[in-house]
């Protein structure tokens, strides 16, 4: 579902046009250039040249981060559920995991300091959350940390936390990928048997309240943190 995905850095099948801020898909017309061009990428029929479809404006960009006129704006309805989604797994004190995959150290204000903050806060809260992050190149992108002689991935863990690094390619993926499936599933099937929801709450140490214990101060932070940086985004600089 794509409506489910935020896609921070836009799309390769949209154009934008700087004129009227205008968005749109641009498959199609892709193709019928590509057709229509003789070797070299020479077009043959000018009039498939592309052009905004509202105001006729020929100078026209990708919808991509790439400057100041990158336009955010038809990503910013998924960005919303998406951070409210966050906020709501960090109150709700969930068990969460991030798969961070072949995230570099070029950019990593759009993904990772975001989802590490998040992860950061569900542990704050009272939560658990699992981190991982797996890159062929880690130990170039992670200040010398990388995975552990023997091939396995390096494991710390802290308070609320558990971190994985590991220095593999995304087919690493694959049989995490089919552990978690199956962990799901089962989740889901005790959910539904028990009538509750399929996330948990983290078992710990309940405050006079009744409730988990946190750190308010950290969590308050972290999330601070991811939520500003998200909506920086908004404003490509």
């Amino acid at each position: 579902d794509r409506a489910r995905v935020y896609t921070s850095q836009g799309e390769m099948d949209k154009l934008q046009c700087p004129s009227c801020e205008s968005t749109w898909n641009c498959v199609e017309q892709l193709e019928a250039i590509s057709a229509n061009s003789a070797p070299g990428g020479v077009l043959k029929d000018m009039s498939l040249a592309p052009a905004c479809p509202h105001c006729g404006n020929t100078t026209i960009l990708p919808n991509l981060r790439g400057g100041d006129w990158f336009n955010h704006k038809p990503y910013e309805p998924t960005q919303q559920r998406l951070l409210e989604w966050l906020d709501d797994s960090v109150e709700r004190k969930l068990k969460v995991a991030v798969v961070e995959v072949g995230v570099g150290g070029n950019t990593p204000v759009v993904t990772h300091i975001p989802a590490m903050a998040w992860a950061s806060a569900v542990a704050a809260a009272g939560g658990h959350a699992t981190y991982i992050r797996i890159n062929p190149d880690l130990g170039a992108a992670n200040n010398g940390r990388g995975s552990n002689r023997d091939g396995r991935a390096l494991q710390t863990t802290t308070e609320g936390l558990t971190r994985f690094d590991w220095a593999a390619g995304w087919r690493a993926l694959g049989p995490v990928a089919g552990a978690v499936v199956e962990l799901r599933n089962k989740a889901a099937s005790r959910a539904t048997e028990a009538g509750e929801p399929g996330l948990s709450r983290r078992e710990g140490e309940l405050g006079a309240d009744g409730e988990i214990a946190g750190d308010a101060t950290a969590k308050a932070h972290y999330q601070q943190r991811y939520t500003s940086i998200l909506y920086s985004l908004r404003t490509p600089r």
